[in-house]
């Protein structure tokens, strides 16, 4: 499904440039726009390059300008007023956030925002603040670095290959297996990096990847807001209930504790596709909730829990927010009169 819409949204790139943005709005009635990224960076970086683009300053600037032109800003207290019912979206409005707690935030992105006056949301995995552990699909990228860098001998790449079909991954290649690999099949990583003389830690000290408790502090003193992305950034259908609602709470609990902020908020690793109604039930329960409200990544579209809102990927592509909205829009115009626009949970 993912790659049929990706596909159709690059189809519908041909007919955006001849429409008006204002009139896609109006038409689709879609006035609140969530746009959310990762990264910001004008350096490669390795634990991402094999994964999708990042966008550089300048890109980024191009794109919140195109947003400033067309919606007003809000801030976190602002959405959770529209979530409550306490507030209508009577004007174009955009809620920004950014995912993995990556240290371009600090350095990058949130200079940037501060001197165009635009509020965000940032949200952090509590296993890898302080540079303490790696995103596994980062450990892929960087092992993919390491085979294209220094390709290895005959034997080593013998041995990745066993490691991969032990751990039931199959592949043509040993990149293409890297890529591939899942949240519950990443042991198999640490094994591999000692086959490639890859240091994790080393990886982790050196180029520090993530924001640290201190910047994490500064952010909020300048602002912003911030909230949860899991512990260690599972893809949540493969979980149990149980195991989701842990991630969640833990997580969740855990900034809510280390860093004193009022607001609990979540934004899904990966995305909340095959999620459960029961799941959205718990974490909003009115006697115990988890979480004020909780973030997606499956574009435009109507949730049937007013507290969740789905959000749309800035850097997927490196085309501009003009492009990328524009094709949302027209996509979310297209699947209307055939109720495609609204997820429903089971």
């Amino acid at each position: 499904m993912y790659k049929f819409k990706k596909e159709f949204l690059t189809f519908l790139n041909i007919f955006s440039n001849s429409l008006r943005f204002e009139m896609l709005i109006r038409a689709s009635n879609q006035r609140l726009f969530l746009p959310f990224y990762h990264t910001v960076s004008n350096h490669e970086l390795v634990h991402i390059k094999h994964l999708y683009p990042v966008k550089d300053e300048k890109q980024f600037k191009e794109d919140l300008h195109f947003l400033l032109k067309h919606f007003k800003p809000i801030d976190i207290d602002e959405l959770i007023k529209i979530a409550d019912g306490q507030k209508s979206v009577s004007q174009n409005s955009f809620f920004l956030s950014f995912d993995d707690g990556l240290s371009e935030t600090y350095h990058v992105i949130a200079p940037v925002l501060k001197e165009m006056g635009i509020p965000a949301a940032f949200f952090l995995n509590s296993s890898f603040i302080d540079n303490l552990d790696l995103f596994y699909r980062f450990k892929c990228s960087i092992l993919v670095e390491a085979i294209q860098k220094k390709p290895p001998s005959g034997a080593i790449v013998s041995k990745i290959e066993d490691a991969l079909r032990k751990h039931s991954i199959a592949a043509v290649n040993p990149v293409r297996g890297l890529l591939s690999i899942n949240y519950a099949q990443k042991p198999v990583l640490d094994e591999i990096a000692m086959l490639l003389e890859v240091d994790f830690n080393d990886y982790l000290n050196s180029n520090k990847p993530y924001l640290s408790t201190p910047q994490i502090e500064s952010l909020i003193n300048d602002g912003f807001a911030i909230g949860a992305h899991s512990e260690d950034h599972p893809e949540y259908n493969q979980l149990s209930l149980e195991e989701q609602l842990n991630q969640t709470k833990h997580s969740i609990q855990f900034i809510q504790e280390k860093f004193n902020v009022n607001h609990k908020l979540f934004s899904f690793p990966f995305t909340d596709f095959g999620v459960s109604k029961e799941f959205f039930e718990n974490i909003f329960d009115t006697d115990n909730k988890i979480t004020d409200i909780s973030f997606g990544s499956a574009g435009l579209k109507k949730e049937s829990f007013t507290k969740h809102f789905q959000r749309v990927p800035m850097d997927n592509s490196n085309l501009p927010a003009e492009k990328i909205l524009a094709t949302e829009y027209l996509y979310y115009l297209l699947k209307a009169p055939f109720g495609k626009n609204s997820i429903l949970r089971t």
